[in-house]
């Protein structure tokens, strides 16, 4: 039977839905010079949002509720693969938005011969977040999946009862290696995503502004941020069910693993509580990019001018 923490995947997509249209909106309110987001880039965003809502929506609760009944995505497994799947589908419509961006017009073309880097287009806190966030999830479902039962979906929890009897717990599901393993295989599909996304923000021809740079890096941003989004819900989605598998014993009864239990409870909390805070932060890079990406990186050295 599928805990109410394993819903979760299938809550979000509202919650989500909800968070990104009302940003989207206080973002066309603002403008471009207040967002760092051009006409192209922030409609791309409006329907990547709808797109993310209904990838949330169809994985999670498909795999809630009509997986398979055996194999290695039975169990509710298919859901971990709605954050992973989402945040695909977000990058893609930030890729979209980038390559909306006008030419430069007239004959003459114009651009520096300073060799752009991905060091140049990515922010510095921008990927900090970005690493702090995989690193959280790659700690949480390394122990969780150290700790899980045989059956790797469960926590099995030895006891001793005030009789002195000796038993066992067993709860679950548990984010062992049957929801870990497809939750990194999706979200090393992901990181591939941004990789070519970036990629292509990096090779982008010359737009007619005259920060293009700074757009870039905006853009780039934006990628990283729907990383963090997708961290953001998988954190709290698995910290739950950790959490929860951990930290209940039967009555009258004592855990023969306190030191585990322990550590389990207060990573998968700390989890929970970095998962609600990458939410928003993860909100504010994809729709909100200008707060880290503020200033041009100049690139010195000659430029060159060709005539068409």
């Amino acid at each position: 039977m599928v805990l109410p923490y394993f819903l979760v995947p299938a809550l979000l997509p509202p919650v989500i839905v909800v968070i990104l249209v009302g940003a989207l909106l206080t973002a066309g309110l603002l403008g471009t010079d207040r967002t760092g987001l051009h006409r192209g880039a922030l409609a791309a965003r409006w329907a990547g949002c709808l797109a993310v809502g209904v990838a949330l929506a169809a994985i999670a609760t498909f795999g809630v509720n009509a997986g398979p009944a055996s194999g290695p995505l039975a169990y509710g497994a298919i859901a971990v693969l709605a954050p992973a799947a989402a945040g695909i589908v977000l990058i893609l419509a930030i890729t979209l938005g980038e390559l909306t961006l006008p030419a430069t017009p007239g004959d003459v073309r114009r651009a520096s011969l300073h060799r752009r880097t991905l060091g140049d287009l990515m922010p510095r806190a921008a990927v900090a977040l970005t690493l702090a966030a995989l690193t959280a999830l790659l700690a949480l479902t390394l122990l969780t999946t150290l700790s899980s039962a045989p059956d790797r979906r469960s926590y099995s929890m030895p006891l001793l009862y005030a009789n002195g009897a000796v038993g066992e717990s067993a709860r679950g599901p548990y984010p062992g290696l049957h929801y870990t393993l497809p939750l990194w295989i999706s979200l090393l599909m992901l990181l591939g995503a941004a990789a070519i996304a970036l990629r292509v923000i990096l090779q982008r021809r010359p737009s007619s502004d005259a920060e293009d740079i700074l757009l870039r890096r905006r853009s780039s941003t934006s990628v990283l941020g729907a990383i963090v989004l997708v961290a953001g819900m998988c954190l709290p989605s698995l910290g739950g069910p950790a959490l929860l598998g951990a930290g209940t014993t039967p009555p009258g009864a004592v855990s023969l693993t306190p030191q585990i239990d322990t550590t389990v409870q207060i990573v998968s909390g700390a989890a929970i509580v970095l998962g609600l805070a990458a939410l928003p932060v993860g909100l504010v890079m994809v729709v909100f990019p200008e707060v880290l990406a503020r200033r041009q990186v100049t690139g010195r050295g000659a430029r060159l001018e060709v005539h068409a």
